[in-house]
């Protein structure tokens, strides 16, 4: 309690102390002012204490302005947040609980969010269709890309699936077709992503785990 009255007692004097800087740097510029111009010292003090005034405010905008980038409202930065999380289609259309998430549906998962990424980056050929049938036509493409890896031997250092893997899969799963352009982009993404997955996937071929646990986050 003894703090907080002591610390009470000290605004006030720098309050006080500040107010009488201020007044006395006004007289002095009033002081100036009459020596140099047909003004009183209350004149030169006046606009003395208006000039600064003006300043003052004029200060506080441009240091307001250069530290508003970096006091942004928590709401603010949420939504930018928000703006940097991908559309995915979730892990549940494909794996209900976590001992179902056989090696199987995780490649299907991974591939079709693949697949779903590329398309939504296509527009002309996605803006006209629901997301869900979007969605769709990615599980489905994925699907086919998934049971043309099963087809494999595990004796190719690098995977691939092609044009005729692809549309061969989607007429046995009974997919719908979907035109060249959607092909050669599946055909792409797959590929590219089969880089980075080929190593786990060239040993579930050879081992044949398409249905045991993914260790796989």
């Amino acid at each position: 309690m003894k703090s907080g009255f002591l610390f009470g007692l000290l605004m006030i004097a720098i309050y006080i102390i500040s107010v009488i800087a201020i007044i006395g740097i006004a007289i002095g510029c009033g002081w100036v002012l009459q020596l140099l111009l047909p003004f009183s010292l209350f004149e030169g003090t006046l606009l003395a204490l208006l000039a600064m005034g003006m300043c003052w405010a004029i200060w506080s905008k441009i240091v307001q302005g250069l530290m508003s980038p970096l006091n942004l409202p928590n709401n603010l930065y949420d939504e930018e947040l928000d703006e940097d999380v991908f559309p995915e289609i979730p892990q549940t259309r494909f794996w209900k609980k976590p001992h179902a998430r056989t090696w199987e549906k995780w490649i299907t998962y991974t591939l079709a969010n693949t697949i779903y990424d590329a398309l939504l980056d296509l527009p002309e050929a996605t803006a006209s269709m629901p997301d869900q049938e979007v969605q769709d036509m990615s599980v489905n493409l994925a699907e086919a890309a998934m049971h043309a890896l099963k087809t494999k031997q595990g004796r190719s250092k690098q995977l691939r699936v092609n044009r005729g893997e692809l549309v061969q899969q989607m007429a046995r799963l009974g997919h719908p077709p979907y035109d060249e352009e959607i092909l050669a982009l599946t055909i792409r993404t797959v590929n590219e992503e089969l880089i980075y997955l080929n190593e786990p996937v060239l040993n579930v071929i050879k081992h044949n785990l398409w249905q045991d646990l993914s260790d796989m986050i």
